[in-house]
């Protein structure tokens, strides 16, 4: 048993059973979507948290609040934080998100309906974390636009969820392989959902953020990292099947858990429910 696996089961069996699977490299989406077919049936309600989230003391109280007050909603987004500050904040409670600010959840605290997002396909398993294209990230926008015309997305304030900020602890390398992997996602699903001359614009924006940033800081990465960003937007907008295909060069989100890049190297092997 892996040190990862063996600290996973010390603190979850305190909460009750823990269940380990492979998923047979498929990536996040890939192992989120074996959750939920396996939930169906058992549970009415799941939250995708990450490895390093932790769940506020009323996690728990808040989603059965929540779940009561707003029965046929098919995603509750609670607030992101870290160090007592949010990070991603879904606005007023009860406030339906549409459009454009389906890009405010982040999927560790988002609560989603089982059979919804069932009835939906799932994740798309070409995207995200550990995909086996460049695309890592975009899997959670792009399920929630396909659910928000389904019983909403509603946002549920009260659900907080503690975690880390995009950057901790990485390199600047390991910084601008990661925005320029996850920004893939970005044009990906910007193609997918949200093409447009306004979209086009926010294609590039953030080269013109790193060079404002870079001028203001005289932080060079702040500069490397707009223009990976702006690379990995326009790729993924231009050229979203390409994007979406094996990579042949091993896959994309080890590069930021290399040596160099300020992680230890390895990779999941398993996804925990």
């Amino acid at each position: 048993m892996s040190e990862a696996r063996a600290r996973i089961t010390a603190i979850a069996s305190a909460a009750g059973s823990v269940l380990f699977w492979e998923n047979g490299g498929g990536g996040l989406s890939a192992g989120r979507n074996q959750a939920f077919r396996m939930l169906s049936g058992h549970a009415d309600w799941a939250v995708t948290t990450n490895d390093t989230s932790i769940l506020d003391a009323t996690f728990s109280e808040s989603v059965t609040q929540s779940a009561t007050t707003f029965p046929v909603a098919s995603c509750l987004v609670g607030t992101y934080a870290h160090d007592g500050t949010a990070l991603r904040s879904p606005g007023d409670a009860g406030h339906r998100l549409l459009g454009r600010e389906l890009w405010l959840p982040i999927e560790p605290a988002c609560v989603w309906n089982v059979a919804d997002v069932l009835a939906c396909g799932g994740f798309d398993e070409r995207i995200g974390t550990g995909s086996a294209g460049s695309a890592q990230s975009g899997e959670g926008t792009d399920l929630l636009v396909r659910l928000s015309g389904r019983g909403g997305i509603v946002a549920a304030p009260g659900i907080v969820v503690h975690g880390r900020p995009h950057a901790y602890g990485l390199s600047p390398a390991g910084r601008v392989a990661k925005d320029y992997a996850y920004a893939v996602g970005t044009g990906v699903v910007y193609r997918r959902h949200f093409a447009g001359p306004m979209t086009l614009a926010r294609v590039f924006w953030p080269a013109i953020q790193g060079v404002l940033h870079a001028a203001r800081t005289r932080d060079g990465v702040d500069l490397r990292c707009g223009l990976a960003r702006a690379r990995g937007r326009a790729y993924g907008y231009f050229r979203p099947e390409q994007a979406l295909r094996t990579c042949g060069r091993g896959n994309a989100s080890d590069r930021w858990r290399s040596p160099g890049a300020g992680l230890p190297t390895g990779r999941a092997g398993g996804t925990v429910s």
